[in-house]
């Protein structure tokens, strides 16, 4: 009986390490393009400021 519950045990604990590392992932990624429109944004400001 105890195999089996290191058995589950284990494959529990890889699918919530490989759920947390894709979420993980999946968050920086949309961290980064949030960042980037943020600094186009800027960038548009500061065209629009140079050009009155």
């Amino acid at each position: 009986m105890k195999p089996l519950f290191a058995k589950l045990f284990l494959l529990a604990f890889v699918s919530m390490t490989a759920f947390s590392c894709s979420v993980k992932s999946e968050l920086e990624d949309i961290a980064d393009e949030l960042e980037e429109d943020n600094n186009d944004a800027r960038t548009e400001v500061i065209k629009l400021e140079d050009n009155q």
